[in-house]
């Protein structure tokens, strides 16, 4: 995939805030006294960040940018074959 710039597109940025927010919840959790395993720390961590990534929308100027690099690429090619 061809990205334009190095900006994280909106899902990936839900990604990283999920899981600092989930490992902050956890930190927290532990100084209430709910002590959790490190193997389910981690699953929440994990588990979090993917369902805020899906869950996320990407912007609609990303799909649109997405469909004129495809229709650019589409007459390349049909450039090339005349």
């Amino acid at each position: 995939m061809d990205q334009p710039t190095a900006t994280p597109t909106r899902k990936v940025t839900a990604q990283a805030v999920s899981g600092v927010a989930s490992v902050l919840l956890i930190y927290v959790l532990g100084l209430v006294g709910v002590d959790l395993p490190a193997d389910v720390a981690a699953a929440i961590v994990v588990v979090l960040s993917f369902v805020a990534s899906y869950m996320t929308k990407e912007k609609l100027i990303e799909a649109i940018d997405d469909l004129s690099d495809i229709t650019d690429a589409a007459r390349e090619l049909a450039e090339d074959d005349k």
